[in-house]
């Protein structure tokens, strides 16, 4: 995912960040190690062991992640449920995601200001020298709106298939419904900023739609002349 910096048009820091989790239950049976402690002796959910990798990714995302831990003061969470984790995680990444979304709005803002601005100024397609509307920085717009996009259905189809399987395990440890209200809560975050982007993609697709027709544009149909009643309306 791209967010913009800078000028928000010839900058960007790209965020990249995955993650690899695994969770062995019944860590004795699977394993055949000694002393560890078997699914008879203690409920299942506890006899467990855990490996979480962060790759590519911010420092942040870790800090978090460990100053959760550290909050919660249970360590022994992540090891009954892991998915918590994976909440935490996403949860940064969200952040990320939703920083790009406001800065890609304010983007958008300003493009749709100077088109309809220097659309108010156009001159008679017949008069020469004519200099049509500019179309780069909506393009950039709109192309890290498409990349934010792919960011958010990537992530919110790793939220459903992790919801999926959380409802399904068995037996259910006593952090289990704040797990789960975690992962369903992370939903709707991410959920909320797709809005925003779909938003920001419509408003850009307007913006290319008017600069596309606009008088003297290769792609519009030609104008002989434009009365001065009409230009006022459009400046209107």
């Amino acid at each position: 995912m791209a967010k913009p910096s800078g000028d928000g048009v010839s900058h960007h820091t790209w965020n990249k960040p995955g993650i690899w989790l695994r969770w062995v239950r019944n860590y004795k049976e699977a394993t055949g190690i000694e002393g560890a402690r078997s699914s008879t002796e203690v409920p299942a959910w506890s006899a467990s062991r855990v490996t979480f990798i962060i790759f590519d990714s911010p420092p942040h995302f870790v800090r978090r992640t460990l100053d959760s831990l550290r909050a919660r003061g249970a360590w022994r969470v992540p090891t009954r449920e892991p998915l918590w984790l994976l909440a935490e995680f996403l949860r940064c990444w969200h952040q990320t995601v939703d920083e790009a979304a406001w800065s890609i709005t304010k983007l958008a803002n300003e493009v749709e200001q100077t088109t309809f601005q220097e659309a108010a100024k156009l001159p008679d397609p017949t008069e020469e020298p004519f200099t049509p509307l500019p179309l780069f920085k909506a393009h950039v717009v709109a192309k890290n709106g498409i990349y934010s996009l792919e960011a958010l259905d990537s992530a919110l189809k790793c939220i459903d298939k992790a919801v999926d399987y959380h409802n399904d395990v068995q037996p259910r440890s006593p952090d289990w419904d704040d797990v789960h209200k975690s992962l369903l809560y992370t939903t709707d975050l991410f959920h909320s900023t797709r809005y925003r982007i779909n938003s920001v993609n419509d408003r850009m697709k307007n913006v290319i739609n008017l600069v596309s027709t606009a008088p003297g544009s290769p792609t519009s149909s030609p104008t002989p002349s434009v009365s001065s009643e009409a230009r006022q309306s459009q400046k209107e």
